[in-house]
């Protein structure tokens, strides 16, 4: 699964905890198949180098970043599962949907109104040194 790059929060709760079954199942860890929200990491036997390799497959999977601060609180399975539903509403709330120019025109995303496509083409087109409340520029950037 990839994340949505459109900015919508896109995993559910049973997606989360499927994939930390699963990864768990893949590390060997005894009822890792079977592993409510409430179990703890210690009641299914995990240990750091089981967390680490879990924290890199929820990454992978879900597009998040996890960092080292944020997973001292997590003690259980529930909470991993939060975790990444928080992050990934973060994530899409970060993610701006953008104009791409080709060959053959303007493509924009699908549902998006006419005044984000229009600020999204002013983006594209202006220099890093414009401010938001100038003029756009008539420089053009090229892929590439």
């Amino acid at each position: 699964m990839t994340p949505d790059q459109t900015g919508t929060a896109t995993l559910t709760e049973d997606q989360v905890l499927q994939r930390i079954r699963a990864t768990l199942a893949e590390q060997k860890v005894p009822g890792a198949e079977t592993a409510s929200t409430e179990a703890t990491w210690s009641e299914l036997d995990v240990d750091s180098l089981d967390l680490v390799e879990l924290v890199k497959t929820l990454e992978d999977e879900f597009g998040v970043t996890i960092h080292d601060e944020e997973l001292k609180p997590i003690a259980s399975v529930g909470d991993a599962v939060t975790l990444v539903l928080r992050l990934d509403a973060e994530r899409a709330k970060r993610v701006t949907p953008e104009v791409v120019i080709t060959g053959r025109g303007v493509v924009a995303p699908a549902g998006e109104g006419a005044d984000a496509f229009f600020d999204a083409l002013n983006r594209a087109y202006a220099p890093a040194s414009q401010t938001a409340s100038g003029p756009a520029s008539s420089s053009t950037r090229s892929a590439g």
